[in-house]
């Protein structure tokens, strides 16, 4: 579906264009098939991937529609094929042709590369606590405990109805081998892994709230209203740019402005809080990465999918999280509390700068009962699952 985005943009428009310039204005044809160029290899962050390569590593085929796209476009805008398909190598030192070839490895990765570098491989810093060994019998007792962060409120105002049912979710239980994981991801469906985690053998008791305040508490981090907010800003009618809506603090201090349930404060459904959710923590601690090992290394055992393009840390009391939105594959690991998740079908992806509890409170019901004014006046009927 992405790839579909990224030809209508570039073979439908800029191709259109780059012909319609190619006698009325020769200067701006060059500087837009260069553009066309540079597009075709560029390569992503962290993994660098150039387009082509992407493709390649998903189809592994050179007789994939996709994959044809993809070369036609690049013939068409004079890059050099053979420097494309055989001289850019991403962070495992796979080309394209690799790709296609089905000869692409994993075993090795790039020193040099930033994906090496961002997960802190490269730096000589002090790891804080690699994480406990926990005896097997002493598993069980691990996953079993709240991890101190049970005396925070809860919000069974935002709990999913009773009636609800998952009947469109496909739920796995425990842990799938790479071959049912490889099954599942190529699906392009939303799935439900329940404790893979712990068959994972992660240790929980590193996210306990007194792990987290002993190795962060100090650590500056930034939280908003949600996610990213200071991006978003300028399309958010009303934003206050000082104060309460984002701002910089301590780990500890935000934890210890988290509601109990035996405060006696009581939620408006107004009231936002405020949410940690970003990948500098990550990358400024990188020791997380060491911690999380078990599951990053299951994810780089899926063919395709080895690299991970970026680590994002959240943490958040009651009724905080993410506006609606969409992007690339993603794996979410819960180690202690609950999320609720709303879920559209591709053809139905949307952006927003609504926060996740006002969300929920005015706008799902709208689109459940087929009232919401936004998507009335588009003729556009939601199915959240």
């Amino acid at each position: 579906y992405q790839y579909d985005r990224f030809f209508q943009v570039l073979a439908e428009v800029v191709k259109k264009q780059i012909v319609m310039e190619e006698t009325e204005n020769p200067e701006q044809e060059s500087l837009l098939r260069l553009r066309l160029q540079r597009s075709m290899l560029q390569r992503e962050r962290f993994s660098h991937r150039t387009p082509l390569m992407s493709a390649a590593a998903l189809c592994k085929s050179a007789d994939d529609a996709i994959v044809k796209n993809f070369l036609e476009l690049a013939q068409w805008s004079g890059v050099d094929m053979d420097f494309l398909l055989n001289s850019i190598s991403d962070d495992y030192g796979n080309t394209a042709q690799m790709y296609l070839d089905k000869t692409a490895k994993y075993d090795q990765l790039d020193r040099t590369s930033e994906l090496w570098t961002s997960a802190g491989y490269s730096k000589n810093i002090q790891r804080v606590w690699l994480g406990p060994t926990i005896l097997d019998e002493d598993w069980h007792a691990d996953w079993e405990e709240d991890g101190g962060w049970g005396q925070f409120s809860k919000r069974p105002d935002l709990d999913l109805p009773a009636s609800h049912q998952l009947s469109d979710i496909h739920i796995v239980q425990g842990l799938p081998t790479i071959e049912e994981l490889a099954r599942l991801v190529n699906l392009q469906e939303p799935v439900i892994f329940r404790n893979a985690m712990k068959d994972l053998k992660v240790p929980r008791s590193i996210w306990s709230l007194d792990n987290i305040l002993e190795k962060y508490g100090d650590v500056e981090i930034h939280v908003g209203k949600i996610p990213y907010l200071s991006t978003f800003a300028a399309q958010m009618p009303g934003y206050e740019s000082e104060g309460t809506e984002e701002y910089v603090t301590t780990m500890r201090e935000y934890i210890n402005n988290f509601r109990h349930d035996n405060d006696g404060e009581v939620y408006s459904a107004d009231e936002v809080p405020v949410y940690l959710f970003t990948s500098d923590f990550a990358n400024e601690n990188p020791q997380i990465y060491d911690e999380s090992i078990q599951a990053l290394e299951w994810v780089r055992n899926l063919t395709g999918i080895q690299y991970v393009t970026e680590g994002q840390f959240f943490v958040g009391e009651a009724a905080t999280g993410a506006p609606v939105h969409w992007h690339n594959s993603a794996f979410n690991f819960l180690s202690y509390g609950r999320k609720r998740w709303v879920l559209f079908s591709p053809e139905e992806a949307f952006y927003s700068v609504k926060s996740s509890l006002h969300f929920f409170n005015e706008d799902l019901p709208d689109i459940y009962d087929k009232s919401h004014a936004i998507f009335n006046a588009t003729e556009r009927n939601l199915h959240p699952i």
